[in-house]
């Protein structure tokens, strides 16, 4: 199991937190199939870190990634 930490800013904003709540907020369909995608692949990627190869993730370099639910991309390290 992965720990997930979502990045805060310097401001103590966390956007991938602020856009799941905006996809909560939301009452459409798309919405909610766009939100249930994300945390599927989050959960994922805490199962079974990087190994998920694509179309999960992709290695972008060094130690950057991307989390990739349908045509969002998360970065992570």
């Amino acid at each position: 199991m992965h720990l997930i930490y979502f990045y805060r800013d310097k401001q103590g904003r966390r956007p991938v937190i602020e856009y799941l709540d905006e996809l909560a907020a939301r009452k459409d369909k798309d919405s909610r199939i766009k939100l249930n995608k994300i945390n599927d692949y989050i959960e994922a990627l805490s199962r079974e870190g990087t190994r998920l190869g694509k179309p999960y993730v992709k290695h972008i370099g060094g130690d950057l990634w991307e989390l990739r639910p349908l045509r969002d991309r998360i970065f992570f390290v």
